[in-house]
This record gives structure tokens, sequence and C-alpha cells, in this order.
């Protein structure tokens, strides 16, 4: 059994959804890929610098900084600074723990025993179509495209924002704006999108693979104590979805925050934006998983019908040996040790009744909803205090 056992796991390959896709030649001889140690920690230090200081530097120079310098001054535009000191370290980060989860996650199936054999053969056979996927074309010209799309943008709209309203003239047909406004526009920002996007093309292999392996025949254990058959490892990865979250919270707080603080925005017109936010979040994130509920909705009705049968097998040589007395003979379900009694029994097959349709629990849940929901609380804040905010919250989970 161990033999066979290092055999497969020598013959599965490492699949990643890091090392590999959209520019990695590039993103590798620059130090930003999850391997590298301390120079990835180095080098996205030194990203953030080149990217923050010389909008600061930029605004200084032309007196755009702080308050009372111009109307609209950079340092009240969190949504800037969150970008640029906080989302990109978080995105790159992000791959580290990814690069931790995504192949532990991916050799658990043969290590869990879901896939061998014939099925085992298919789910290799599928790992090196995710990543044919993932180093496809379609990758470069997906992130390639956006970049475009965002650098056309910014040339003819680049104050139609209110974000960069503080770097140039309010002239929208004559638009001009100073060495910090370029600087945010045409580097930091597009940066920022391409992570962003280079994630979203993540996002969509990582789809198509849990979609694939959904359709294999997974060889899943009815009475697992994940309650999912035996899958219940696959949400691990959110962990690592949460830093993406987080990432993107923290920047439309920081564009929200603004708006509450100096455009009248109330807060009663967030409470709809960010509900429908943490609902795209948790769909986008746990979407894939629901390719799993068929099978496992299949799998639990068989499984129930199986194990009612062996229950109620058991349960009458047991009436009949001990309540009516009869003479039953040799009968190996009652003296076998993995069904050592009737309550054995039944909490198998409870196990099997309860088990979930979907491999989510809030172990995934969780984290996702507190990337999401906890870089709001400074925003509402603003204008309801901390503590009644916090009471409501409480109230409302209670």
């Amino acid at each position: 059994m161990g033999v066979s056992g290092s055999q497969s796991q020598a013959s599965l390959p490492e699949f990643s959804l890091i090392h590999g896709g959209p520019f990695y030649g590039v993103r590798k001889a620059l130090g930003f890929v999850p391997g590298t140690g301390f120079r990835l920690a180095r080098q996205t230090a030194i990203l953030v610098a080149v990217l923050w200081l010389p909008v600061v530097i930029g605004a200084i120079a032309e007196h755009r900084l702080l308050p009372g310098e111009g109307s609209d001054p950079l340092f009240r535009h969190f949504g800037i600074h969150a970008r640029l000191l906080v989302a990109i370290p978080l995105l790159i980060y992000a791959e580290v723990v990814m690069e931790r989860i995504v192949p532990s996650v991916v050799r658990q199936f043969t290590l869990a025993g879901l896939v061998f054999g014939r099925t085992q053969d298919e789910f290799i056979e599928i790992l090196h179509r995710a990543q044919k996927l993932r180093d496809s074309i379609w990758g470069k010209l997906l992130v390639g495209g956006v970049l475009l799309f965002s650098i056309v943008l910014a040339k003819f709209h680049p104050l139609l924002s209110d974000e960069v309203a503080w770097t140039g003239s309010s002239d929208v047909h004559t638009p001009q704006f100073g060495f910090a406004g370029w600087w945010f526009l045409y580097v930091g920002r597009l940066v920022f999108i391409g992570l962003l996007t280079l994630w979203a093309w993540r996002l969509l292999v990582g789809w198509r693979l849990i979609l694939w392996i959904s359709r294999l025949d997974l060889h899943l254990v009815p009475s697992h104590p994940d309650r999912a058959g035996g899958l219940g490892f696959v949400q691990h990865v959110s962990i690592a979805d949460a830093f993406i979250v987080l990432a993107i919270s923290v920047v439309l707080a920081g564009r929200w925050g603004h708006d509450v603080l100096y455009h009248s925005m109330h807060i009663d017109s967030l409470k709809l934006l960010v509900a429908a936010y943490v609902v795209m979040v948790l769909i986008l994130f746990l979407g894939p998983l629901l390719f799993f509920s068929k099978s496992l909705r299949r799998f639990q009705r068989e499984a129930l019908l199986q194990y009612s049968a062996l229950v109620g097998t058991q349960g009458r040589l047991v009436h009949r040996k001990w309540i009516k007395g009869e003479e039953i003979g040799d009968q190996p379900i009652l003296d076998s040790p993995e069904l050592s009694c009737v309550a054995d029994t039944n909490t198998v097959f409870d196990a099997v009744e309860h088990m979930r349709v979907l491999p989510i629990g809030k172990e995934a849940v969780i984290p996702l909803i507190l990337a999401a929901a906890v870089p709001m609380l400074p925003v509402f804040a603003i204008q309801v205090p901390l503590k009644e905010l916090l009471l409501k919250i409480a109230t409302s989970l209670i």
C-alpha cells in the first residue's frame, strides 16, 4: 500500500497556479515569484517605494499633497495610498500563500484515495490540461488587453474620476496634470490593474480545473468526518483567496471613505453596495466548489439507500437473536469489528444522512467575509460611532 502510494505520488505532476501563466518569465527574472525567499520581500518593498514615493514627491513639488494645497489634495485620497502601499503587496504575498496551499490540495486527491487507477490517469491528464490553459496565449491577451484599455481610458478621460482630480486642472476638454498624476495613472495604477487581472486569469483557470475534476468518478467516502465525502480539504484555498479579497477591499474602502468624508456621501447609500460586494466575493471564490454538488448529491442519495439496507439487515438480525431468541447461525455482520454494535452502525448512517452536498463550511466562508467586510468598518465608523456599529453587528449575528 505504501509503495503504491509512493509510486502514485511520483507520477503525479506538481500543479501550481503561480509558477507559470502570463509573463511568468519576466516576473521570475524580476524576483516577483514565490520561492525566492528574502528577495521577494525586498523586491516588493522596492516596487512599493518606486510606485508611491514619486506620487508623493510630485504632489509636494506641485503643492497638492496636504489640506490647504488645492481643493482636493492627494492626502485625502485614501484609495490611492491603499492601492500603492497595501493592495499591491497583498496581491504579491497572496502568491506565496497560494503556492503553499494549491499544490498540497492537488496532491491530497491522491493521498486521500479519491483518485486511483483509471481515475488517477484521468486526473493527471486534467492537470496537464490546466497547465496548458494557465500558460496559454489567452492569459497574456487578457492581461495585455486590460492594460491597454486602461491606458486608453486614462489618456482620454484622465479627470473624469475624482481619484485623479487632485493632480491637475478641472478642464475636461484640455486636461493637464503634473508628474505625480502621470506617474499614478500610467505606472502605479497599471501595476495594480495588471496584478489584479493576473489573479482574474488564475481564478478562471481554477474554475476550469475544479469543473474538470468534479466530472471524475471520485472515490468518495460517505461516512467521512468532514461531512463532504472526503472533499472538505478543497475549501482550504479560500485562505489564500482572502488576501486577494483584502487587497480589493482596502482600495474600495479607501475610495468610499474619501467620498463619505469629503463628498457628502451617506453610509446608507453604501450598505447595498457592500452587501452586493460580499455576495460577489463569495460567488467568485467559492462558486467553483458548486461543481461538486451534483456528484455529492447523487453519491449521498445512493449511499443512504445502501447504508439503510445495511442498518436494516443488522437490526433485524439483532432483533431475531436477542428479542425473539431465534437461532440465526453464524452471521458475519454481527461479529464484524468494523460494525461492532447497532449503535456504531446507526452512527455511520447518521453521518451519511447529514453529509453536505457542498464542500463548503465556515472555514471557507468566514475568511472571505472578514476580508471583504473588515476594511469597510472604518468607513461606516465615520458617521456611526464604532461602538454602536460593532453592537449592531453583534446583535445581528446573535
